[in-house]
């Protein structure tokens, strides 16, 4: 009896002991940091907040949203490679990730990450104002093969994945314009609705009001699918251009993420991109939800930076 009694003790006593060992094996057990790289208010700050509530609601944890902006995204990635791969600092990657590598402005690329799940696409868009004589892109290229470089298109920015595009599509269309960079692009909207440039290229956040006023024609959108945010937008693919990419934003960790923690962050991420209050929050600003993860998510990445390595080559010459 002395020897049970004293068995029950000793088994009594060890149960704190194992009981806080289990719980820390649950993954996360503390709050999670969410590097945005640019500063707070931009498309990809206002995803990472939408995410932060359901993130807390689906896993008890905070998710902290930390901006390291600058370099046209560089900043923030190249701070993300510092923490260790244990999924407490996590990284929202744009599709301007592939445009920092290829043009050098960081010194590594997509194998540099474990990528967990994409998880809003935005259509980049050619605008004109309303009282533009070009119905469609294919009006674009016909004009700007019979006048070289008179065609001018305003982008937020040198380098950006706007610019990008504008790049991809004169190669691809093999035609010539005039690409005019802007300090983002609400500069370059304001530009185009002036007069001082034919055509911006933006999201449908950033011109949907002027679209419901008619004060603008969106004349397609750089995506393999029409955007069901506007479906009546033709995508450049239908009107002859062979070129399309999303402006994607994904969640990514430093090389070396454990398995079942990655397999673990891919179920939250999935339940908090589905949540109402970020549908809610996606809606007003005509983002679309698109969550990817595993192979698909994979090829998504391998295309873009595949697809960018040749237009950066343009941009270099």
């Amino acid at each position: 009896m002395h020897a049970k009694r004293w068995i029950c003790t000793a088994v009594m006593a060890l149960l704190p002991l194992t009981l806080p060992a289990a719980a820390e094996a649950k993954f996360p057990n503390a709050p999670v940091t969410l590097i945005v790289p640019y500063s707070p208010g931009g498309s990809t700050d206002i995803i990472a907040r939408g995410l932060a509530e359901p993130f807390q609601k689906i896993t008890g944890q905070p998710l902290v949203i930390v901006n390291k902006s600058g370099g046209g995204s560089a900043v923030g990635l190249t701070e993300a490679l510092t923490y260790k791969p244990d999924g407490y600092t996590l990284v929202l990657v744009p599709s301007a990730f592939a445009v920092a590598s290829k043009l050098g402005m960081v010194k590594f690329d997509q194998t540099a990450f474990d990528h967990i799940a994409n998880i809003t696409s935005e259509p980049l868009c050619f605008v004109v104002k309303a009282s533009s004589p070009w119905k469609d892109m294919r009006d674009v290229v016909a004009f700007a093969k019979a006048n070289p470089g008179v065609v001018t298109i305003g982008v937020g920015g040198a380098g950006t994945l706007a610019h990008m595009t504008a790049l991809g599509i004169e190669k691809r269309g093999n035609i010539k314009m005039t690409v005019v960079p802007f300090g983002g692009n609400a500069l370059a909207k304001t530009a185009m609705l002036g007069g001082h440039v034919s055509i911006a290229s933006m999201h449908p956040s950033e011109f949907v009001s002027q679209m419901k006023a008619k004060q603008v024609r969106v004349l397609g959108a750089v995506t393999d699918t029409r955007s069901p945010d506007i479906p009546d937008v033709p995508t450049f693919k239908e009107q002859g251009i062979d070129f399309a990419w999303d402006d994607s934003r994904w969640i990514a960790a430093p090389k070396g993420l454990a398995a079942d923690v990655k397999a673990e962050l891919v179920a939250i991420f999935k339940k908090a991109a589905a949540a109402q209050s970020f549908k809610d929050h996606t809606d007003k600003m005509k983002i679309t939800i698109d969550f990817r993860s595993g192979a698909a998510l994979d090829k998504q990445i391998g295309v873009l930076f595949s697809e960018m390595a040749e237009i950066a080559k343009e941009a270099q010459k």
